[in-house]
């Protein structure tokens, strides 16, 4: 919604560049993420260069990726099947709210780690599920 001259009036986008915008955004969350964790955990990596700090970046953007497409798998369905339902009001709010519960999820999940990887020394997995 966008104010215009006292009103509010509806913004159309296209629902692919909304799409594509939404996953930029996370993205973006999981770099910022990144940077956390290492601000939070530096000490846990002395000597670390800037060459290697750059391949541990491009490392970490490629698995993002891949876990972007995993988390999202079915939102980026519900958005592209080319059926005139997408446009529904309810439709659209049901896939809000599964964007917003998969990827909080994920996020929650990622800065877990933040405190969980000074006591294990390594990321959290599958596994540390079998520890409970």
């Amino acid at each position: 919604m966008k104010k215009i001259n006292g009103r509010l009036r509806q913004i159309n986008v296209n629902v692919y560049v909304a799409l594509l915008w939404r996953l930029a955004i996370v993205i973006f969350l999981f770099s910022i993420s990144r940077f956390l964790f290492y601000a939070l955990n530096g000490e846990y990596f002395p000597g670390l260069t800037v060459g290697r700090w750059l391949r541990i970046l491009k490392g970490g953007f490629r698995f993002d990726l891949a876990a972007l497409f995993y988390v999202n798998a079915l939102f980026i369905l519900l958005q592209i099947i080319p059926l005139p339902i997408r446009y529904n009001v309810i439709y659209q709010k049901i896939a809000r709210i599964i964007f917003l519960i998969t990827n909080g999820a994920a996020l929650l999940v990622n800065t877990i780690d933040f405190i969980y990887f000074r006591f294990t020394l390594r990321r959290s997995t599958l596994s540390v599920l079998d520890e409970f």
